[in-house]
């Protein structure tokens, strides 16, 4: 949040009220003027850019996490 677009300009008076990652959903998609479709369409456009955005991380030489791996790490947290 913040009082006015000056001081969002000047990065002062900032207050962050919420901190989401990836894996958060876009309130939008609950806007009862839309339909299930959208938020589906919605979180499909979403994931793709992520992915996309991973991939290219990957290319550029940040570490990734092969499969195993993964359902390692997912078994260990169940």
């Amino acid at each position: 949040m913040v009082p006015n677009g000056e001081d969002l300009r000047r990065g002062r008076n900032l207050s962050v009220i919420e901190l989401n990652g990836i894996t958060s959903e876009p309130t939008h998609i609950y806007d009862p003027k839309h339909g299930p479709i959208f938020g589906w369409l919605a979180l499909g456009r979403q994931w793709r850019d992520a992915f996309a955005i991973g991939a290219r991380n990957g290319r550029a030489g940040a570490p990734t996490m092969g499969l195993f791996a993964l359902l390692r790490l997912w078994r260990r947290h169940r």
